[in-house]
């Protein structure tokens, strides 16, 4: 299903991912908030384009069971956290399926095009969320 270039704008619909397609385009739209975690039972699903965006939030760990999975692109929307690995998604290796999400880390992202480990700037929101609790206690 190729809903791209629409100026869809909101949230990803949760019905959506009661269809049985094998292919699911939405990229190029405003679609914002996050990724339904339900999105990983869509079991036939082999491509999946939600790239250009405004989606949020970490990559649901929801994704490792598309078995079939074979093309993914997340790229150009404000995604973060780390990048699920297991399963399936191992073997999408290519990181400009992830570009233009800034505060995505770990594999298949290398230092040079992006993080191997949390941005410094997460990792000081995360000290200081830390010793912020270390002082109350």
């Amino acid at each position: 299903m190729d809903l791209s270039s629409n100026k869809l704008v909101g949230e990803i619909p949760v019905q959506l991912t009661r269809l049985h397609e094998l292919g699911l385009k939405l990229s190029n739209n405003y679609l914002s908030g996050r990724i339904p975690d339900q999105i990983g039972v869509m079991g036939a699903l082999n491509s999946l384009n939600l790239s250009i965006n405004k989606l949020s939030e970490r990559i649901p760990s929801s994704l490792e069971n598309l078995t079939f999975l074979s093309h993914l692109n997340l790229s150009n929307n404000k995604l973060s956290g780390q990048i699920p690995t297991r399963h399936q998604l191992q073997t999408l290796v290519d990181p400009s399926i992830y570009d233009g999400n800034l505060d995505l880390w770990g594999f298949p992202l290398t230092s040079s095009n992006h993080h191997e480990n949390p941005p410094k700037s997460k990792m000081k929101q995360l000290m200081s969320s830390k010793s912020h609790k270390l002082m109350q206690s």
